[in-house]
């Protein structure tokens, strides 16, 4: 049931991207993930958090039946390893862009003030 759900308001959150209702919801997580390494790789760090980390993050807390962490990004506990290998690198890859985009502003107050 939890399954049907998370399909239902994953078709209905994503209409707007022709490929994502094409393409079976793993499969589209798992590029999903693989598109934000690569943005990430090639320094666009704020392209990659949004459209990629935090989309993904989005996707799992809405599909989620409860608040808890274990739920929301490991739902079938540790045997899914394809589960928890993307849901590590989003956690992961949110926490690195976010750095970098931190980096970034320092970068630029500090020119600006000398």
């Amino acid at each position: 049931k939890l399954l049907d759900s998370y399909k239902q308001w994953y078709q209905r959150r994503v209409r707007g991207n022709s490929y994502s209702e094409k393409l079976p919801v793993a499969y589209f997580a798992s590029k999903l993930i693989a598109t934000g390494d690569y943005l990430y790789k090639v320094k666009e760090y704020s392209v990659a958090q949004q459209h990629c980390y935090a989309y993904y993050i989005r996707l799992r807390k809405h599909a989620a039946k409860s608040e808890n962490y274990a739920d929301i990004y490991f739902p079938n506990g540790f045997k899914d390893s394809a589960c928890v290998t993307e849901s590590c690198q989003a956690i992961y890859g949110n926490g690195l862009c976010s750095l970098r985009l931190l980096e970034e502003t320092k970068i630029h107050i500090d020119i600006e003030l000398n």
